[in-house]
């Protein structure tokens, strides 16, 4: 089945990928303001909410500008920089094998696949999707009902077996809604980079 989402549903693990060394430039608030990143090659977990496919490397900044006069950061800090697509185009870009020409290597895990298929509309037009299994998720997250607590606390289930539960702090969740956090430390025990064997 296609894996669907909206914009704000909660980002779950869908493999690994290898994005190679990189020059980058991270925005800030306003056009002009920007951190120049230099990453090496690497190794990063995939994420999709079956709207958004993102992933995240890590590098260090070479060059920054933050207006006239304004604070830069210091050549060698390190920083994080987040490669952010639609679904239908890491899709896209999977099928037509454009990703391995710019020498990035995907290995979705298995309930997952990169699709394509006739708009039922329009047969002359091609779409192109994400596709999770029949049996869903491998990863299951959800939240215990304790609700008015300071802490939330998140079942874990992953191929099916149950893992040891998620305790989340209400502060560390974006307006109260810690099931992201939920997720990223369920994922963070996986530890898909070590099982996976990309390289």
């Amino acid at each position: 089945m296609i894996f669907r989402g909206n914009p704000g549903s909660p980002f779950r693990p869908i493999g690994v990928i290898w994005q190679p060394s990189d020059n980058v430039r991270r925005g800030y608030e306003t056009a002009s303001w920007y951190a120049a990143i230099a990453t090496a090659g690497q190794t990063t977990v995939l994420w999709s909410n079956g709207y958004y496919t993102k992933w995240t490397v890590t590098g260090y900044v070479t060059d920054s500008f933050f207006g006239p006069g304004g604070r830069k950061i210091t050549p060698g800090t390190v920083m994080e920089y987040t490669y952010h697509t639609y679904d239908f185009m890491f899709a896209k870009s999977m099928c037509d094998g454009s990703l391995g020409k710019d020498g990035v290597i995907v290995q979705l895990l298995d309930e997952y696949e990169a699709d394509y298929a006739p708009y039922k509309h329009d047969p002359s037009k091609t779409g192109y999707f994400l596709k999770v299994s029949d049996d869903g998720h491998p990863l299951e997250v959800t939240q215990r009902p304790n609700t008015g607590t300071q802490v939330h606390t998140y079942r874990v289930k992953w191929l099916g077996e149950w893992q040891e539960s998620v305790l989340v702090k209400r502060s560390d969740g974006f307006n109260g809604d810690t099931t992201q956090v939920a997720f990223n430390i369920a994922t963070e025990r996986l530890d898909l980079l070590s099982v996976m064997h990309l390289l």
